[in-house]
Formats: structure tokens, C-alpha cells, sequence
């Protein structure tokens, strides 16, 4: 996953990396980077549809159980439109948070592999931090983005 080329530093391997995604080759970091960010991004799609199309189903009946619709297509046709507007909703919502989080996590990750030139701990717990960070400073602020770096060190070092 990352060149043994001992004579560069790590700042050196990494602006290379980048010259060469840049430059339109492929390497291997940058793929796997994709990966995640496009595998974690659908997975959280489709989780995040599923449960909002379930609460969209249940808030619907709840909502409309005395209304008179003037057929059973009619009211068919407005829940399932109704579920599908929510399966979409909680589907963006979901998909481009864990598809962000997942991506900076694997930002951090690769560029401290590339860095250090090797695999570890410290490259993985580094991620977790960072990633836990971002994800809880526009939540909560600065005592959120504490408590994400914390929950992202304990996740990840698991």
C-alpha cells in the first residue's frame, strides 16, 4: 500500500502521492480511499432510508387513520409516495454523513501510512480521532469535538 522508498521523507512520499492522483494514474491509497467513501455512502443510504421510510410508514397511518380517503388506490398511492420521500430523505441524510466520516478517516489513515511508511496503531487511532473530531465540532462545538476525539480513539483502538 505504500512505497518502500526509504531516501524520500515523509512529506516528499506523501506530495507524491498527490502528484500522482493529480496527474490521472491510480495509485492504490487513492482507490481504496474511493472505496470507502462510495461503499460507506450506500451502506449509510440504505440504512438511513430503511429506518426513515419505517417511521414515515408508522407517522403516516398514525396521521391519517381517520381521514376518509375517496378510494384505496388513492390512499395506497400517498403512502407509498410518502415512503418513498422518506426513504430518500433519511437515505441523503445518512449516506453523506457516514460517506464524509468514513472518507476523513481514510484521509488521515493513508496519509499517516504514507508518512510514517509503514502500517500501525498510531495511523489507525490518529484516524479515529480526527474523523470523531470533525464529525462532533459542528454538532456540539468545541466540547463535542473533544468527545468525538475521545469516542473516536475508543472505537478505533477496539
Amino acid at each position: 500500500m505504500f512505497s518502500q522508498e526509504n531516501e524520500q521523507t515523509g512529506w516528499q512520499r506523501v506530495t507524491s502521492l498527490l502528484r500522482s492522483a493529480w496527474n490521472g494514474e491510480r495509485p492504490e491509497e487513492i482507490q481504496e480511499l474511493y472505496k470507502a467513501c462510495v461503499i460507506s455512502g450506500v451502506a449509510g443510504f440504505m440504512f438511513g432510508g430503511y429506518a426513515q421510510a419505517r417511521r414515515s410508514r408508522i407517522h403516516f397511518i398514525d396521521t391519517h387513520n381517520t381521514y376518509v380517503f375517496p378510494s384505496h388506490m388513492q390512499a395506497q398511492r400517498q403512502l407509498h409516495s410518502t415512503v418513498a420521500i422518506g426513504f430518500i430523505r433519511g437515505g441523503f441524510l445518512w449516506g453523506w454523513k457516514l460517506g464524509a466520516f468514513a472518507g476523513i478517516f481514510s484521509i488521515c489513515h493513508i496519509g499517516m501510512t504514507v508518512y510514517r511508511n509503514k502500517e500501525g496503531v498510531l495511523n489507525v487511532v490518529t484516524g479515529g480521532v480526527i474523523s470523531g473530531a470533525c464529525y462532533r465540532l459542528f454538532i456540539d462545538g468545541l466540547s463535542g469535538m473533544v468527545k468525538g476525539a475521545v469516542l473516536g480513539t475508543l472505537v478505533r483502538c477496539n
